[in-house]
């Protein structure tokens, strides 16, 4: 539940009011930890299954059914006299390299970015159940909880709930800020960025298999 909101240790631990070494024990199945159920229990709705009752969260997305950048540009033939030389083979493998090397890894982060947009539902979601009023306050608006799951009771630790809260909404605002996964904005730009470095490593590969081998 911990590793599903994005929270460090001493986070966890201080709203389970708990030292960390103790958490770690009870992480680990070394130590029973009854006294942390109820707690744990306010953000079941949060997290989804084998920890929570939430819907699991959407397969992650794979090329090309996910994010699908257009097609590789036409390759340009290679300016015969830039590769001429034996000596201009260099800088063309090692840009090569480059180009592919950044894309594979731009490739992989727009790939884990659902996910990280995943982890920020489930922050918004637990940061809703937290501060929903208790059960004995009167409601000026109906509350839903999903089957088996009732209304929170009076919290009897509202100091260490609160710095869960501030925990939360700084998470938030972290992955929701602008350049982080869920922006469009950067995902749009990344996409186009991957498209031009895999036409460059495309037109960098077509030429080299054109240029004459190196001089012995």
């Amino acid at each position: 539940m911990r590793l599903a909101l994005g929270l460090p240790l001493s986070v966890w631990a201080g709203y389970l009011g708990v030292s960390v070494g103790a958490l770690r024990h009870l992480e680990a199945g070394r130590r029973p930890g009854t006294a942390a159920w109820p707690r744990l229990a306010r953000l079941l709705p949060a997290v989804p299954p084998p920890w929570g009752t939430a819907p699991p969260d959407p397969p992650a997305l794979s090329f090309p059914q996910g994010i699908a950048p257009p097609a590789l540009a036409p390759v340009a033939p290679p300016p015969p006299a830039a590769l001429a030389p034996p000596l201009a083979r260099r800088p063309l493998v090692r840009a090569l390299r480059q180009a592919t090397r950044t894309a594979t890894n731009l490739r992989a982060d727009l790939l884990a970015r659902p996910a990280l947009a995943a982890r920020v539902a489930r922050q918004q979601a637990a940061l809703a159940l937290l501060t929903a009023p208790p059960l004995s306050s009167p409601l000026s608006f109906p509350l839903s909880f999903p089957q088996g799951i009732s209304a929170p009771a009076p919290d009897r630790h509202p100091a260490r709930t609160q710095r869960l809260i501030e925990a939360l909404r700084l998470e938030i605002e972290i992955g929701t800020g602008p350049g982080t996964a869920p922006d469009p904005a950067r995902r749009a730009h990344d996409e186009l960025r991957l498209w031009l470095l895999e036409t460059e490593a495309a037109a960098l590969a077509a030429w080299l298999a054109q240029a004459p081998p190196p001089a012995p």
